[in-house]
């Protein structure tokens, strides 16, 4: 057990669902027995792929059009290219294990009830096209499913990412995505047109309309990074009381922070006028957001109402205010680099595992005492080393510190292709910039073998999937879902 929840799946074993997931009982073993047969010959097809990694497709979205009629194609073409098994199948079956399918069919009603005033009038008729491209395969996929895909990925990312200013002064900005999910077929690079004219660049997986990693054209590039910040829970323990949290959140009206990231885009034209929304628009969980503009970047550190006035991490003292200004982080001179801790901590989780070791008994005892008290945490002291850096914001900066500005735009993918920057979970890599217009999306190929280390993050961890079950209870009020 870890200290936070969170970051379970963010440094737990990387078990690739498809061979690895043994359920206990003997009806769930032959379920996953089949899945793991139509798995294994989607991980080998991916495997091939272009030897390896390749670029991603790229596809044109309409806004002109009807919102139904968006995002269908790019689905459909999808599917058609890599067949219905390795494309939405693993996904909806992620989805159908937080909850069996026969659960969203017969809640849907009061699941999309309480799910479509989050994700807004235009992206519920959206999903109900791609809904309409499933049921036009013979698939069956309920709305409810669709929409609360959008609002779990609040708490499935790992990343990284980078701003590195070039020999111009041009702002390069660099990211990796990690999630413990097997959505490489269905990831894409989407133009979003209007009146004829490109105005957005995204790299989407298709079926999620949100976005997580995206430019304004001529404009300003963002990513946005998890962000895990302890909630206190002396009775129900710190997980839950996160989770209630972002519930309550989203019924505040906060908003998810694709959609929200979404909206920004569309409607701000350059970096300047996206900073301040950036900043203050109340979001649902805590996030990091990188963001470039032509020739500046910051790497925006926050809470869910604004930028972060606390620390992530905690002590005897509880959580730590934030040192004045890193919460909103300019790059100065050469690059930023950003994962899932904040900026300002530069202990290691194995520098925190080693400080720890040399605890006496009563300190170690005294720490121990607190974290049960306060967060229901009922492991050791060093559970709290999970809130500090796995190493990959330190690999990628030793890379850059070994670069010269002339070397920023062609060096940027290799920095990020290297491990452990390049992780388990890692799904794709996208290098942009709005200086000159630059997007590249590279889908990166599974590993082949069950993998440890930073950034194996796996969706399918049973806290995991406890965690979005708690997270729908709460936000529904269907306790016995």
């Amino acid at each position: 057990d870890f200290i936070l929840g969170h970051t379970h799946s963010l440094t737990s074993t990387h078990e690739q669902h498809y061979f690895e997931l043994q359920p206990a009982n003997n009806t769930r073993k032959m379920r996953w027995s089949l899945t793991s047969y139509l798995g294994t010959i989607c991980v080998l097809s991916l495997l091939v792929h272009s030897n390896g990694d390749w670029v991603a497709p790229e596809y044109k979205l309409n806004l002109d059009l009807p919102e139904r009629e968006r995002w269908g194609h790019i689905a459909l073409d999808l599917v058609h290219k890599h067949g219905w098994d390795c494309t939405y199948k693993p996904v909806l079956d992620f989805i159908d294990t937080v909850f069996p399918k026969d659960t969203w069919v017969k809640y849907d009603d009061e699941l999309r009830k309480v799910a479509e005033p989050i994700i807004g009038q235009e992206e519920v008729q959206e999903l109900k096209g791609i809904q309409d491209a499933a049921l036009s395969v013979g698939h069956n996929v309920t709305l409810s499913e669709l929409e609360f895909f959008q609002i779990f990925y609040e708490i499935l990312m790992q990343c990284t990412g980078i701003l590195a200013r070039d020999q111009h002064g041009n702002i390069i900005h660099g990211r990796n995505m990690d999630i413990g999910l097997p959505v490489q077929n269905v990831t894409a690079q989407v133009v979003w047109e209007r009146d004829g004219k490109a105005i957005l660049t995204t790299t989407q997986y298709v079926g999620y309309i949100g976005v997580h990693t995206g430019m304004r054209n001529d404009g300003w590039t963002i990513q946005a990074n998890e962000r895990v910040v302890l909630t206190p829970g002396p009775v129900i323990g710190y997980d839950k009381a996160i989770l209630i949290e972002t519930a309550a959140a989203f019924l505040e009206g906060h908003q998810p922070v694709g959609k929200f990231i979404r909206n920004v885009l569309l409607t701000q034209a350059d970096y300047e006028a996206a900073l301040p929304l950036l900043e203050h628009t109340p979001l649902a969980s805590p996030m990091y957001l990188i963001v470039g503009g032509k020739t500046h970047g910051t790497v925006i550190t926050r809470d869910r109402k604004g930028p972060a006035t606390e620390s992530q991490d905690t002590s005897l003292w509880g959580r730590q205010p934030v040192p004045p200004h890193a919460n909103v982080l300019p790059v100065s001179d050469f690059f930023l680099v950003q994962t899932n801790w904040d900026p300002w901590i530069n202990e290691t989780q194995a520098q925190c595992v080693q400080r720890m070791a040399a605890f006496s008994p009563a300190q170690e005892t005294l720490c121990e005492d607190y974290i049960r008290t306060f967060y229901g945490d009922k492991g050791k002291c060093d559970d709290l080393c999970q809130l500090y850096s796995d190493g990959r914001a330190q690999a990628a900066t030793a890379s850059m510190e070994a670069l010269s500005p002339p070397e920023i735009e062609r060096q940027m993918k290799a920095v990020l292709s290297r491990p452990p920057v390049l992780a388990a979970g890692t799904k794709f890599t996208t290098v942009m910039s709005a200086s000159n217009n630059r997007y590249e999306t590279t889908v990166r190929s599974p590993p082949p073998f069950s993998t440890r280390g930073p950034g194996s993050n796996n969706a399918y961890d049973a806290d995991v999937l406890e965690r979005l079950r708690v997270l729908v209870r709460e936000m529904t009020g269907l306790q016995h879902l």
